[in-house]
């Protein structure tokens, strides 16, 4: 949606700034940070459908995928 009325924005967190440019590079970089609670679990789902990652540091994760498989990464994580 935000696709619809933006071609700029800016990501904050806690009041850091953390991403501030073209919404279409960040959508097309194929690089996402996720947070997790469990690492253990993420890592054996990540693993076993194949997803190419790195961990951060405990329950951060870079997970590299193409645009198109986001909505599929974020149906598999939250099982």
């Amino acid at each position: 949606e935000i696709e619809m009325i933006a071609d700029h924005i800016a990501l904050l967190h806690k009041g850091s700034l953390l991403y501030e440019g073209k919404l279409n590079s960040i959508i097309t970089s194929g690089e996402y940070i996720v947070h997790v609670n469990d690492t253990a679990t993420t890592e054996r789902v990540l693993n076993t459908e194949g997803i190419p990652y790195s961990i951060e540091k405990e329950g951060v994760f870079k997970i590299i995928i193409n645009q198109y498989s986001v909505p599929s990464l974020t149906r598999i994580l939250i099982k």
